[in-house]
């Protein structure tokens, strides 16, 4: 079982490490996924809690367009 908390861990140490600007969105489901999403969340990732992959690339689409 991969832990997803730890991996949203790295991803923001990651995004502020680099400075990171771009807009990120994930999608992540599982095993402690509300730690997780909370991680991501503080971090400035937006996350989908949907469980199908399209509304994550739907979200992703809307952010670019927004320019966040």
């Amino acid at each position: 079982i991969n832990p997803i908390h730890e991996g949203a861990k790295g991803i923001v140490d990651v995004i502020k490490e680099d400075k990171i600007k771009i807009p990120i969105v994930a999608k992540a489901l599982g095993n402690r996924q509300e730690e997780t999403w909370d991680i991501l969340e503080k971090g400035g990732v937006k996350v989908v809690k949907e469980s199908r992959t399209c509304k994550a690339v739907e979200e992703l689409f809307k952010v670019l367009k927004r320019g966040e």
